[in-house]
């Protein structure tokens, strides 16, 4: 709820830098306040991500999993007055039943599916795709997270937060040499909390100096 609270003042602070964002939020973890939502929208999107965040989804049956992200995806869109297309998964779960219950519960697109982090919550070993391009699982699309997400920077390979900008600068000249996109992870309550203000603006700036890349 902290978190959602000063994310009103990260939007404000990458409107500043001309970059558009995707905020996903669960719908029945924390009080929402409408007017939150709808600022996020703005030059952007709101996204689901889940219910609870309880860490079941990946366990749930297909016609629970359809009831439980439909009703996530309805109530943020009537929260935002928006549509809702896209999801990520807490914890970064991912399985075909899911997809399939996301295809079904009128989604567009998924992000859950990580190209690489060094300790999957589930098994606790390395774990990842292996691709920097959206591609498509049995016809639904996958926008893969290219980039480490700044929880497993921070708090499982233990690098600072200035620590952490610099190895995502360094991977996106890895990712942008194959053609890939970058897509970075960041939560308001972590890298990007108000701590971090700065450190955040240091990431959004070296972002749009990047040559030949463009922002989306």
């Amino acid at each position: 709820s902290e978190g959602l609270h000063w994310a009103p003042k990260v939007k404000k602070l990458e409107e500043k830098y001309d970059l558009p964002s995707a905020w996903f939020i669960p719908s029945n973890r924390y009080s929402l306040k409408d007017e939150i939502i709808k600022t996020l929208t703005n030059f952007g999107e709101v996204g689901a991500h889940d219910t609870k965040h309880d860490g079941k989804l990946a366990s749930l049956s297909k016609q629970v999993l359809i009831e439980r992200l439909s009703d996530v995806r309805q109530t943020l869109k009537k929260r935002s007055e928006s549509h809702i297309h896209g999801f990520r998964a807490p914890l970064l779960q991912h399985n075909f039943q899911i997809l399939e219950a996301l295809h079904t519960s009128g989604y567009a697109y998924d992000a859950s599916v990580p190209t690489w982090e060094p300790k999957h919550p589930y098994t606790m070993k390395a774990h990842g795709i292996g691709t920097v391009f959206p591609f498509k699982i049995n016809g639904f699309p996958e926008v893969p997270l290219t980039l480490p997400q700044d929880h497993q920077m921070l708090h499982v390979l233990d690098l600072t937060p200035q620590q952490t900008i610099e190895a995502w600068m360094q991977m996106m000249q890895e990712v942008k040499s194959v053609g890939g996109i970058c897509v970075f992870l960041t939560h308001p309550n972590e890298l990007a909390n108000q701590k971090n203000q700065n450190v955040y603006e240091e990431l959004l700036n070296n972002i749009v100096n990047q040559k030949d890349t463009d922002t989306i």
